[in-house]
């Protein structure tokens, strides 16, 4: 009954986010190439399907050095200029998000960001992604309404992307 209080506590959209964006809610981070496109639910950071893992986990690991010590704290008071993500986040959660954003879009941490001044807002995909945290949560919000569904169900940013800037179009 834990994750059950905790969902209420922190609301479904950003729990399923959350876990959808760690490794929760029975989601596994296989390979691309040993999953079909409809089968993967995470994308893969593997070094050999992703050239920009080793740069990611180097501001990974310069950031988490950086926050040491306040892993658990709220991310909107050991970062500045949070405005997406703000409801129950910790630190580490932020920073675990960032990376699956980049490894949903097969990007870096400088296709949102300015490395050494992450606060800044002037770069369009930074605020475009705010816009895309928000309208994932307003699609969670919506499929928690859905009653029949077996188990907790959710979209994350690799739901559409699948390692792109730009979303394939469906083909029907």
């Amino acid at each position: 009954m834990k994750p059950f209080r905790r969902v209420a506590r922190i609301g479904v959209p950003v729990a399923v986010f959350i876990a959808l964006t760690t490794g929760g809610l029975g989601c596994t981070r296989r390979p691309a190439a040993a999953a079909s496109p409809r089968e993967a639910t995470t994308p893969s950071a593997t070094p050999s399907n992703d050239s920009l893992a080793r740069a990611r986990q180097q501001f990974i690991d310069q950031v988490t050095r950086q926050i040491a010590g306040r892993e658990n704290e709220l991310a909107t008071t050991v970062f500045r200029n949070v405005q997406a993500l703000t409801f129950q986040v910790t630190a580490a959660q932020l920073v675990r998000s960032m990376d699956f954003f980049d490894r949903s879009l097969g990007v870096g941490c400088n296709y949102c960001h300015i490395i050494g001044r992450w606060e800044e807002d002037s770069l369009r995909t930074k605020r475009i992604a705010r816009q895309m945290i928000r309208l994932n949560g307003t699609i969670n919000n919506e499929l928690g309404k859905i009653r029949e569904f077996e188990r907790p169900v959710g979209v994350a940013c690799w739901t559409c992307h699948r390692g792109l800037t730009r979303p394939a179009r469906p083909t029907l």
